[in-house]
Order: C-alpha cells, then sequence, then structure tokens
C-alpha cells in the first residue's frame, strides 16, 4: 500500500474506525507506505472523530512522525489541542531546518497562527543559535519605570515561567501614548498576574495599549494552557472575542463544551462594543443550547 490510489482500490473509509488496537496500527502502516501524502488522510480523520482516547496521543505522535512541511503546518495549526503542543516541539526537535522553514512562512502571514509562529520561532532560534533564520524584527524601547502600573512594578524577584513564556519569545506589550513597551521583568510578572486574574489587572489595560495587550493574551492562549482562557476576558479586546467565538463550534464539536462556555465568559468579560455583539450572536446562533444560555446570560 504506497498511493492513495491503493487506499481506493481497498475502499478504505476512515470514518467506519473506532481507532482501536487494530486500526491504529493500520493507520501506522498507511503511514509508511505513503509517506508524506498520509499527512492529510490522518489529520482528516483527527478533525472529524472522537478518537478513542487511549490511542489519541499516539495518533498525533504518529502525525508528528512524518517528515514533510505540510504534516509539520497541519500539526501548527492545531496546536491548542490535547498532545498537539508536546508533538510538535518534539517535531521542530526532529526536524529543525523544517521548523525554522515553516515557522518562518506562517509567522509571515496576517493570521491567528502568527503570534505563535512568531513566539516559537524564537524560542526555537534562542535553543539553536547555530540554525539560519530571518532577521529578527526590532524590539521596542523599555518603558522607563515611572510609566509602568505599580502592579508590574512591585518588590521581589520575578517568577520563574514555561520556555513559551519568556519575555524574548512574546509579543511586546505597549505602553499606551508612546513608542515604549513593557521591560522583560515587568512582563513576566504580567503574564505570573494573568495565571491567576483579577482586578488588578484593571490598572494594566489602563497604561497599556489594548491590541498589544490582546496579543501578548492570544499567544499565551495559543499554547494550550487551562488558565489562559480566563486571562484572555481580561487582556483581550474585540478582534480577540471574534476569534474565540470562530473556535467555539470546533469545541462544541469535539466535546468539549464546558471549554466553549469558558470562552463566552471570556468574552463578556473583555467587555467591548464589538464583544458585546458577539454575545448577542451566540445568544441567538450559538453552536450549542449551553453556549446559547451563557451567552444570554452575560449580556449586560
Amino acid at each position: 500500500m504506497s498511493t492513495l490510489r491503493h487506499l481506493e482500490l481497498l475502499g478504505w473509509r476512515l470514518e467506519e474506525s473506532d481507532f482501536g488496537a487494530f486500526t491504529y496500527g493500520m493507520r501506522a502502516t498507511i503511514a509508511d507506505g505513503l509517506g508524506p501524502a498520509a499527512a492529510p488522510l490522518l489529520v482528516d480523520a483527527w478533525d472529524r472523530m472522537l478518537i478513542y482516547k487511549p490511542w489519541r496521543e499516539q495518533f498525533v505522535e504518529l502525525i508528528s512522525l512524518i517528515p514533510s512541511d505540510e504534516a509539520f503546518t497541519l500539526l501548527l495549526e492545531r496546536y491548542e489541542r490535547e498532545f498537539a503542543r508536546e508533538y510538535l516541539l518534539a517535531a521542530m526537535e526532529r526536524f529543525p531546518v523544517r521548523a525554522v522553514r515553516v515557522l518562518s512562512a506562517v509567522a509571515a502571514r496576517d493570521s491567528t497562527s502568527a503570534l505563535l509562529a512568531s513566539g516559537l520561532l524564537r524560542m526555537h532560534l534562542k535553543a539553536h543559535p547555530e540554525l539560519p533564520g530571518p532577521d529578527p524584527a526590532p524590539r521596542v524601547p523599555d518603558a522607563p519605570g515611572e510609566d509602568l502600573p505599580a502592579v508590574l512594578t512591585a518588590p521581589g524577584r520575578a517568577p520563574r515561567l514555561p520556555a513559551y513564556a519568556d519575555p524574548d519569545v512574546l509579543p511586546q506589550v505597549l505602553i499606551k501614548g508612546g513608542g515604549r513597551a513593557l521591560p522583560a521583568a515587568a512582563t513576566r510578572r504580567l503574564v505570573a498576574l494573568a495565571r491567576k486574574p483579577d482586578e488588578r489587572l484593571e490598572a494594566v489595560r489602563e497604561a497599556c495599549d489594548r491590541r498589544s495587550l490582546a496579543d501578548l493574551g492570544w499567544a499565551l492562549f495559543l499554547h494550550g494552557d487551562a488558565w489562559a482562557l480566563p486571562a484572555l476576558g481580561w487582556l483581550g479586546d474585540g478582534r480577540t472575542a471574534r476569534d474565540l467565538a470562530a473556535l467555539i463550534p470546533g469545541w462544541v464539536a469535539r466535546g468539549t463544551r464546558a471549554r466553549a462556555v469558558k470562552a463566552v465568559d471570556a468574552i463578556a468579560r473583555i467587555g467591548t462594543a464589538e464583544a458585546l455583539e458577539v454575545l448577542d450572536e451566540l445568544a441567538k446562533t450559538g453552536p450549542d443550547h449551553a453556549v446559547r444560555d451563557a451567552a444570554a446570560r452575560a449580556r449586560p
């Protein structure tokens, strides 16, 4: 079995599989026989099916092992899903040059994946300085301490954060009314606050440019940690609300209704005029009764 035509002749139908032990082995055989051509076939199954949980991790790992730009890109586009982050990072180490090539291309696009790709690219090049990569965008100078909100300048050591939350790889947050940005220590404190968001973040929203703050929040959210979704309610803007609403139907279809409802809560917390419009739309046309009810309750 070495071409897609062979699968057609067998009448193979992915949607009939329960992804048990036998059918997982068949998928591995398909990947081995078809090579890179198997990537869209497997990812299409991942998109449409509730894969039997004990085999889900092995299935994502199988996609990550396919040596093609297409497989890498498809995995990157699903980075927030269970197991995807772990195996994309493994693929970056396994195919380091491919990672630079694909991440550079995606980072140059105008898409919601661009922020994620930019951060991953900076993190990858920082870990592998020997790799050739694009020239980094110039960083905005740091704002002086007197321009920073007091909540971000409290004395004490800045907390340790995961590698993806290193200020060097995150989008810079700009101060309102000038070409200055939060210094690294202030950014670390901001991320630490976002992990347990509360009213202290109101001062940050008042002092910082809302679009750049939303970009930071979205970059954190795309890494898939559970805390980042409620944090978007404090860090996001109208575009964030639209981007979250676009993800809700997929979450409902894959059985993660609770996450969809949390997204509605985050949209309500954003509170801009555009976010309120999104709530109205979800209350009327949301993909699930729990989503519609949550949006109706959240609307002022």
